[in-house]
């Protein structure tokens, strides 16, 4: 498995052993990436069930400005982190150990995304400012050296949901989650990979504004109505 082009364009991508990680197959990846293509430069990207990484490497590959990676498996984790490394986009990203819909409990409850931390100086990330009791304190909107995104007041441009095929349920409860919603900048997309057969409920709020099937899989590119979401 190998980045498809861009910057990283032929580095090997690496995935944790077993059929919990699915990563989407060279061909997914191209149809995916040429529709999203125009979208790409300087974006931020937020990679939901991230597995080991693969559409939002790609993305970085190919111009996003950051993009957060969340998954709750320590050893797909540990492959995202490997991936970065080998690609050198450790430093525009983040990996966040957690259940994706805990990640987006604490978005609706802080009431404002939660956001990828801008690079330092240096290009290195700067740890998050701690609070007088040490608890870490929300980000405001429209800092500088923040993504496009996040200074427009929201935190990201483009957002993947690759649940697992058989979490219907559960990718259904992200789209509709208001923690995917309050972080969606304006004219964001979500992209959703899922079985032809076993889609997940598209939320109130929002439309599905294409529909490509490739085999058995299809991708779901959805538009939030912005008085639904955080734009």
């Amino acid at each position: 498995m190998r980045v498809i082009a861009g910057e990283a364009k032929g580095r090997t991508l690496v995935a944790p052993r077993g059929s919990a990680t699915r990563p989407a197959t060279d061909r997914i990846r191209e149809t995916l990436f040429a529709i999203l293509e125009p979208r790409l430069r300087g974006a931020a990207v937020l990679d939901l069930f991230a597995g080991a990484g693969t559409l939002g490497i790609e993305a970085l590959s190919r111009g996003a400005a950051r993009a957060t990676f969340v998954e709750r498996a320590p050893a797909a984790a540990a492959a995202i982190r490997a991936n970065l490394a080998a690609t050198h986009f450790a430093e525009r990203a983040e990996v966040i150990v957690t259940d994706v819909l805990r990640y987006l409990d604490r978005a609706a409850a802080s009431g404002v995304a939660v956001r990828p931390r801008p690079p330092g100086p240096s290009g290195a990330v700067r740890p998050r400012p701690a609070g007088p009791s040490g608890a870490v304190r929300p980000r405001p909107p429209g800092r500088s050296g923040s993504t496009r995104a996040a200074a427009d007041g929201a935190a990201f441009d483009l957002v993947f949901c690759d649940a697992p095929f058989a979490d219907v349920e559960g990718a259904s409860a992200c789209l509709a989650h208001p923690g995917l919603r309050s972080s969606l900048g304006p004219d964001a997309r979500v992209v959703v990979r899922a079985l032809r057969k076993y889609l997940p409920a598209t939320p109130a709020g929002a439309s599905v504004e294409r529909r490509r099937e490739l085999g058995e899989e299809a991708l779901l590119f959805l538009r939030y109505d912005e008085a639904a979401g955080g734009g």
